[in-house]
């Protein structure tokens, strides 16, 4: 998150930076333009804020991986991410030969609760129930 919020106050001040060299040379429409994309910024830099604070808060999926893992396995995982398609990318990368497909990214305050609340639900779907870091289950996205 501290990442994110670096890289945005970085992307912030380049727009003001340009900002002030557009209205110096009275580019006003412009600068109108350039504005809108602070303004969306800004609220990105405090979306941030709020994630840091509320550390239950963030994204729940339900994916699966029909071309390495057949139509019944699917995974329900949590990221904190702003962009939780990068976590699904992310798990795309790692040692599967195909793209995981997303069913349900939904973003909750209390996304750590309702996360658990899923594992218990399908608990005795669990694929490894050895390891409970794996969040793979036999369910369909009907159940899921």
């Amino acid at each position: 998150m501290q990442r994110e919020r670096d890289r945005l106050e970085k992307e912030k001040q380049h727009y003001l930076n340009t900002l002030r060299a557009l209205e110096a040379r009275g580019d006003e429409s412009a600068a109108t333009a350039l504005r809108a994309k602070l303004a969306d910024v800004e609220r990105a830099i405090t979306d941030v804020g709020y994630r840091k604070a509320n550390l239950r808060a963030g994204y729940v999926y339900v994916i699966s991986n029909l071309g390495s893992f057949g139509e019944r396995m699917f995974k329900i995982g949590l990221t904190r991410r702003l962009e939780p398609i990068e976590r699904v990318r992310e798990l795309s990368y790692a040692s599967v030969p195909f793209n995981f497909d997303v069913h349900a990214p939904f973003f909750a305050e209390g996304a750590v609760e309702i996360e658990a609340m899923l594992h218990r639900e399908f608990a005795h779907k669990r694929v490894n129930r050895v390891n409970n870091r794996r969040e793979f289950f036999y369910v369909t996205p009907k159940k899921s």
